[in-house]
């Protein structure tokens, strides 16, 4: 059995980093951007605090992505719960439609908890001819949750997976 010391380690998982980015579209180094490192502290947000980080997220996504063919390849939403817990839904920040979603999301009883981001890789098709129900391209989906939980996690995974993220 061979071990290795710290820096062989150190190198090793660089090179291995390094091999596994260049192999990654442009879609997943962004989503890799903004889904890596320490979680975000749990905090409550308000309505217009949700909104505000929505917007900061989707100007950073669109920054890191640069031009797009589409305003739908890059989308944001905010996450909440109804007060019995039962039921997590999104809702689609768009750019100057805040007060809007203002009103939608204070006219209810929820609690907020977290952005759902897609990004569209135009770099990646599906194959149609296996799976007739998909989209051309493949879409990246990150979270950000506001309470780190595995409650919160998996009401966001539920999300992303089963009711098709941000539309």
């Amino acid at each position: 059995m061979t071990v290795l010391d710290p820096q062989t380690r150190k190198k090793n998982r660089q090179d291995a980093l390094s091999e596994t980015k260049k192999s990654m579209t442009k879609a997943q180094r962004v989503h890799r951007q903004f889904v890596a490192g320490k979680p975000p502290a749990s905090e409550f947000r308000t309505p217009s605090e949700a909104i505000r980080a929505a917007s900061v997220l989707l100007q950073g996504l669109k920054s890191a992505m640069g031009p797009t063919e589409s305003e739908d390849d890059i989308r944001v939403g905010i996450a909440y719960v109804d007060t019995s817990f039962a039921t997590a839904t999104v809702s689609r920040y768009l750019s100057g439609q805040e007060q809007k979603l203002l009103g939608q999301l204070t006219g209810q009883p929820i609690i907020l908890i977290g952005l759902l981001f897609a990004i569209v890789d135009r770099e990646r098709k599906h194959n149609l001819e296996q799976d007739y129900h998909a989209k051309e391209y493949i879409t990246v989906a990150g979270m950000r949750p506001f309470f780190v939980t595995k409650q919160v996690i998996g009401w966001l995974k539920e999300i992303i997976e089963y009711k098709g993220g941000v539309n």
